[in-house]
């Protein structure tokens, strides 16, 4: 995900001129370049597969009642 100044820019879209002001921005300012990819590369450590599955395990192991207790069971009647 990307935070606006943070690890990156976000753009309205087709909007040209800021499109330009913000590539020459990062293009210009090396410490910003360095900055935002740091903080980018300590984000994208929250979401790495082997993290994110251990968690998903751990949510599914432990509260089976929330899993079957909100699912509806349709027939051939319901549609």
């Amino acid at each position: 995900m990307i935070v606006d100044g943070k690890n990156g820019f976000l753009v309205p879209l087709f909007d040209r001129v800021e499109f330009k002001k913000r590539l020459k921005q990062l293009m210009n300012d090396a410490d910003l370049r360095k900055e935002m990819g740091h903080v980018g590369r300590e984000q994208i450590q929250k979401y790495q597969v082997d993290r994110i599955s251990d968690q998903f395990y751990a949510f599914i192991t432990n509260s089976p009642a929330s899993i079957t207790t909100n699912v509806e069971v349709l027939d051939e009647n319901t549609y």
